[in-house]
């Protein structure tokens, strides 16, 4: 059954690691505004990636780094060709690094004529089926972290297996050398041991190659969550800064004080001197801050008592 949605909280380091997590067969297809991006997932396997003129993990390094955008999954669609060989982990968290650190990717129109662009699009057209199923899966903004948490496992993976056979290696090597340098017993032949099974002659990791092992995933999750911590910093600074753009333009926009500027404002006044209401005679455009201050000033001001009614007050500038 195809599974179609719209890539908003969802990442396309967790669309694929979901895929690829649950050993699944097929063709995942993200409408980018340029060209589509096509990924070929086999047996949970990441083995294609085509994004217009990029192919391979040029191609995913590329992705990573493109807006929300609508996907699609065709189950049992198999590529032409493999042009992925590392494992889809190491792929994505290369990927990340590579977008932390700001390295330039390729340009996917690079090359393509019209006649190309438009083959590409007709060869990726919307071709969902009926039975198509919304995929939803819920991703509160750390969709980047559990990518970089499975990676950091399989790296861990990686490294306790090239440990131990490494090891195993190294046993064997040795246990041939003795038998070699063992001198014959006597010229008969003796009759030759019944063999070990494997499982009981397979040398177990010592403790220093778990603990050599533990130490490398530790190093480099703690890698990983540095750069996060400084893509944050980044992040934070780029916000401030844009902050006290706005806040700088804001100002530059009010008016500056110039001498010389007068504000007509009626006051009412009662019997003891004391101003009842405030208004401007005539208000204009762009005097907003004086207005204002002249209507504070004629408030503050004391007139002649025995006399109540409206009077014209002028405040001036200078």
């Amino acid at each position: 059954m195809a599974l179609t949605g719209q890539l908003n909280d969802l990442s396309l380091a967790e669309l694929i690691e979901f895929f690829c997590n649950q050993r699944k067969t097929g063709r995942l297809k993200v409408a980018y505004p340029q060209v589509p991006g096509i990924f070929y997932i086999k047996d949970g396997e990441l083995v294609d990636a085509r994004v217009g003129a990029l192919a391979g993990v040029e191609a995913v390094y590329y992705a990573l780094r493109q807006p929300n955008a609508r996907f699609d999954f065709q189950p049992q669609r198999e590529a032409s060709e493999r042009t992925i060989h590392e494992p889809w982990a190491q792929v994505v968290l290369e990927g990340l690094r590579r977008l932390d650190e700001g390295v330039p990717v390729g340009d996917p129109l690079a090359g393509l004529s019209e006649d190309d662009l438009a083959r590409l699009r007709e060869e990726s057209a919307d071709d969902t089926s009926a039975e198509a199923v919304p995929f939803a899966m819920s991703a509160n903004g750390d969709g980047r972290r559990r990518a970089v948490g499975v990676g950091v496992a399989a790296v861990a993976l990686l490294i306790c297996a090239t440990a131990v056979g490494a090891l195993t290696d190294w046993f064997g090597l040795k246990r041939a050398n003795t038998v070699v340098a063992a001198p014959p017993a006597a010229a008969v032949p003796q009759p030759q041991p019944t063999a070990t099974p494997a499982v009981e002659a397979a040398p177990q990791p010592s403790v220093e190659a778990e603990r050599a092992a533990k130490d490398a995933a530790e190093a480099t999750k703690m890698e990983l969550v540095r750069r996060e911590r400084e893509r944050a910093e980044r992040e934070r600074r780029q916000a401030e800064k844009n902050a006290r753009e706005v806040q700088s333009a804001e100002t530059q926009k009010k008016p500056e004080a110039v001498g010389g500027q007068t504000v007509m404002v009626r006051v009412f006044v009662d019997d003891q001197g004391r101003v009842l209401q405030a208004t401007v005679a005539t208000s204009r455009p762009g005097m907003e801050a004086y207005e204002a201050s002249a209507l504070r000033i004629a408030r503050q001001r004391r007139y002649p008592s025995g006399k109540s009614g409206w009077v014209t007050v002028p405040i001036k500038f200078n």
